[in-house]
């Protein structure tokens, strides 16, 4: 069942490849969000340069707000289906990878 799209949605999603939009939060919290990341920009620039964006969820509030937005996630779940796992992160030798729990396996995925 549904969370969040529509059957119209997720026919645009498989026939497209995206839908828009997505109305997932206020323009006064993203506006909120937006400061606060680019504070962080402005603070800790390696961090969220080329070689440190990576997993930035992680490190920064704002950020994981949105990686862990019950909207997102609901959007996430209508198309990929229940059995999946969004930004937790488990420490894989030294560096952490997301993991996908996919028809009871565990997946690691990587992206850099």
């Amino acid at each position: 069942m549904s969370k969040h799209l529509t059957e119209a949605a997720r026919a645009c999603y498989r026939d497209d490849g995206y839908h828009t939009p997505i109305e997932v939060m206020s323009e006064t919290k993203a506006g909120r969000l937006l400061q606060k990341f680019e504070q962080a920009e402005v603070n800790f620039p390696e961090a969220l340069g080329p070689f440190g964006r990576n997993n930035a969820h992680l490190t920064f509030m704002c950020l994981d707000e949105i990686a862990h937005h019950k909207v997102i996630l609901g959007a996430v779940e209508d198309l990929l289906g229940p059995d999946f796992i969004s930004g937790e992160a488990f420490c894989l030798s030294r560096s952490l990878k997301a993991m996908v729990l996919s028809a009871g396996t565990r997946m690691p995925l990587t992206w850099g």
